[in-house]
């Protein structure tokens, strides 16, 4: 699990870093529709690893499930409590 969480977030982190890099060391302007790209796969990074933690780690599945089950019966007027 720690494998595959790393692996992603060096590859959607990578862009904007060196976006961060390229801009810091040159004189070199990076359009802003890359700019928000990588801005968007850091927070792809970060929905993404929920999905990873519950796919890898049955603890935290149910604990998910617990929580989003417990939401819904919090929200529907329709179940007598």
């Amino acid at each position: 699990m720690v494998a595959v969480l790393v692996c992603l977030f060096l590859i959607l982190v990578a862009p904007i870093t060196t976006i961060d890099v390229v801009e810091t060391l040159g004189n070199l302007s990076v359009p802003p529709y890359l700019s928000k790209t990588a801005v968007c796969l850091i927070y792809l990074n970060t929905a993404v690893n929920v999905f990873v933690y519950a796919t890898f780690n049955g603890a935290f599945r149910e604990a998910f499930k617990f929580v989003q089950f417990k939401e819904f019966i919090d929200q529907c007027p329709c179940l007598v409590r």
